[in-house]
Order: C-alpha cells, then sequence, then structure tokens
C-alpha cells in the first residue's frame, strides 16, 4: 500500500563527486507531514479501515476536543529517541498544533478521507523522485514506503535511522544532506 505524504519540486542538485544514479536536474519528493504545513499527497485513496480510523478520529474530537487527540498525534510522529531527547520540543509542537480549530482539524480528515489516488502519478512521473523516510515512522510504516518508492521509473529511497514521521525536524542536518 502507497501512503506517504510527498512534496515535489524541482530542484538543482550540486554534481555528484561519484557516478550520479539520478540525472543532475530531479524533481525530488520528500515527506513532509505537520498540521501547520500544506503539502502535496502521494498516497492512494484511503482504505476502508483508514476511512474507519478517521471517522473514529472525527468522532473523538467531536465528543471531547482537540487537545487531547493532537497530542496523542503529534507524540505518534516522533521517535522515541528522540521524545526522550527533546520532551519540551515536542510538548511546543504539541502546544502550537493545539491551537487548530476543531473545525480545521476535522475539514482536514475529512479531505484526507476522499482525496484521490496520487500513486499512478508516481508511476507515469518521467522525473527521478527521491523518498525519505523514517524507519520508526508509525503513520507511514517503512514497509509502505519501500513498496511506494518501486512505482516510479526512477527512484532512490534514504531511510533516516531512529526516526519518526518527520524526518526533517528530527535529523533536519541529514535531511538537508540527502536533499
Amino acid at each position: 500500500v502507497c501512503r506517504s505524504t510527498i512534496f515535489f519540486a524541482e530542484i538543482p542538485i550540486p554534481p555528484p563527486t561519484t557516478t550520479p544514479i539520478v540525472p543532475p536536474v530531479t524533481a525530488h519528493a520528500f515527506a513532509v507531514t505537520n498540521f501547520s504545513r500544506n503539502t502535496t499527497s502521494g498516497s492512494p485513496a484511503d482504505s476502508p479501515e483508514r476511512i474507519d480510523f478517521r471517522l473514529r478520529s472525527i468522532e473523538f474530537i467531536n465528543q471531547y476536543g482537540t487537545d487531547k487527540f493532537i497530542e496523542q498525534i503529534i507524540n505518534g510522529l516522533y521517535s522515541i529517541k528522540y521524545k526522550n531527547k527533546y520532551p519540551k520540543k515536542v510538548k511546543e509542537h504539541v502546544s502550537d498544533a493545539q491551537k487548530i480549530q476543531k473545525e480545521v482539524l476535522i475539514s482536514h480528515y475529512k479531505a484526507m478521507m476522499f482525496r484521490p489516488d496520487y500513486c499512478k502519478t508516481l508511476k507515469v512521473l518521467n522525473k527521478p523522485v527521491l523518498f525519505v523516510a523514517g524507519d520508526e515512522d508509525n503513520s507511514v510504516p517503512l514497509k509502505d514506503s519501500l513498496t511506494q518508492c518501486t512505482l516510479p521509473q526512477i527512484s532512490q529511497i534514504d531511510i533516516l535511522r531512529e526516526t519518526g514521521h518527520i524526518g526533517f525536524v528530527e535529523q533536519p542536518e541529514k535531511t538537508a544532506q540527502i536533499l
């Protein structure tokens, strides 16, 4: 199952010191999920199980409000190592995300439930695609990222060790080096 949020951007890549895997100018995709960011999805339409999860999430939000829900969701985005090393940063992220209005959060979940399948786009994309995945990603399990990276004609995957769903936060230098 192809489940990953990706951002497409045309960016120049510096000439490599060895034989390149992909041409010097590429269309890159990297995982970026954060409630405060607007991203382009590379995901398929939600499965019935995923729709059920989102519907139960909306019910939870309606019954208990956003604060507890956001706390659980945001904490699930990070690796155990990062949460233990930087609890204050995670708490700040939770606090910032808790400012999201209930209606906006519910609209986000509804939009995710009914989005089209973009995996076909990856299959026909005539540009190299770079995937960056965290090996402790609970939102997009590594096995799903590994499956998705086989869809494009030309792709490369970089796996961030001991990293959750938002590797650009947990390992910004490594992510920048990869990009």
